[in-house]
């Protein structure tokens, strides 16, 4: 093919590059913040050859909320105003505690990933994500 043919599609190809890069679990990222959030001691901390799993599992829409916020901005712009509803996955992954939350958008889902900081607070990282 003539270079002058195959060069109107380069923007296609490198926008579903790009999809494909942000993509995770069958969801694309909209929105990704991290904010200290307090109520977490010994956050998936070592304990005598095991992981202590009680704050993490104890882990609560109130806290995801303060992790995620209620506003998610999308890298494009669009705002969706979010409510975060329901616990539904919860696991120490090392020292980081991994929370996975339902939103009242039922396309819209919240990862959340902690970490300890200094006493009962974590630094957690929110991302929301548009699940197609």
């Amino acid at each position: 093919m003539a270079p002058d043919i195959l060069f109107p599609w380069c923007p296609v190809f490198i926008s579903v590059f790009f999809l494909i890069g942000t993509a995770h679990a069958q969801g694309i990222l909209l929105h990704n913040v991290t904010k200290p959030v307090g109520g977490l001691p010994n956050l998936c901390a070592p304990r005598a050859g095991d992981v202590d799993t009680a704050s993490c599992t104890a882990f609560t829409v109130a806290q995801a909320t303060s992790s995620c916020g209620l506003d998610v901005k999308s890298h494009s712009g669009q705002k969706y105003y979010t409510r975060y509803t329901q616990i539904k996955h919860v696991q120490c992954n090392g020292q980081t505690c991994h929370v996975d939350v339902a939103t009242d958008a039922e396309s819209l889902r919240a990862v959340v990933d902690c970490h300890q900081t200094a006493g009962d607070q974590a630094s957690c990282m929110c991302g929301v994500y548009f699940d197609f």
